[in-house]
């Protein structure tokens, strides 16, 4: 997965919440405008346990995001066994996305839309 992704590259509805390719999936969008002024950018892997952040570029704004869990944990019987403790806009960075799974890794996505000219 690259840096930035166009809206069409995701679902156009206001919660995603499924697997993918192994792994475990949540974003959250809206609707894009014609004029394809959103796009994604994706935060780095984490280390197990760590944080992810996505980060909007200077000219825009955040205005959703989410998180790709690659390699999610699950007990022997198959249920899963880790937690997404952080989720969401981040406080401690302004238009940035966070996410952080409590035991394996994740990657954090921003949907952020470019500012009005």
């Amino acid at each position: 997965m690259g840096g930035k992704r166009s809206m069409a590259a995701w679902s156009r509805s206001l919660l995603v919440l499924g697997m993918a390719a192994g792994g475990i999936l949540s974003v959250a969008t809206v609707p894009a405008a014609a004029d394809s002024s959103t796009f994604t950018v994706q935060g780095e892997q984490s280390e197990n346990g760590g944080v992810s952040y996505a980060q909007c570029p200077e000219g825009s704004h955040l205005i959703g995001g989410g998180y790709y869990a690659p390699d999610p944990a699950y007990t022997k019987g198959g249920s899963p066994a880790d937690s997404v403790d952080a989720n969401g806009p981040s406080p401690a960075r302004p238009g940035a996305w966070v996410a952080k799974m409590h035991v394996r890794s994740v990657v954090a996505f921003a949907l952020c839309e470019k500012d009005a000219a």
